[in-house]
């Protein structure tokens, strides 16, 4: 047996450069969906206190906005409230966002490299298709 025997190929290297991105793009994969859900549980932790601080601005119910009670708080000491947790929704949107990008370079890069992003592979058959589909009728008997 030669040391040609063992050589590898173009082939063999392409499919292991194929088999390393799609391993690499499933952590990619795993860390953008992490940034979703964070940057979703941000953008409601911001919601939260953003209508908590409203709410706390005056004593009565709805926002204050009932004009039975004495401590109406005007509109722009709301607005002055409110601005400080902008910048919290702008960083959990971020978050979501840049979380979604990298779900799709990690898909897009596995399909580049030839890889599959649904788990099916050529000569798969799916089985029962025929059957959920409706027949196509063209008008040719």
């Amino acid at each position: 047996m030669s040391d040609r025997d063992n050589a590898l190929t173009a082939d063999d290297i392409h499919d292991l450069n194929r088999e390393s991105v799609e391993r690499a793009s499933a952590f990619v994969r795993i860390a953008g969906s992490i940034l979703v859900v964070v940057g979703t549980v941000g953008a409601l932790a911001w919601l939260w206190s953003a209508v908590r601080v409203q709410q706390q601005a005056s004593s009565a119910a709805a926002f204050g906005l009932s004009r039975s009670s004495g401590n109406d708080v005007s509109w722009i000491d709301r607005v002055d409230l409110f601005a400080p947790y902008v910048g919290n929704l702008v960083l959990a949107a971020s978050a979501v966002g840049f979380g979604l990008f990298l779900r799709l370079l990690a898909d897009f890069l596995v399909d580049r490299v030839g890889g599959t992003t649904t788990a099916f592979v050529e000569g798969d058959e799916l089985d029962g298709l025929d059957q959920d589909l409706p027949a196509i009728d063209d008008g040719h008997a």
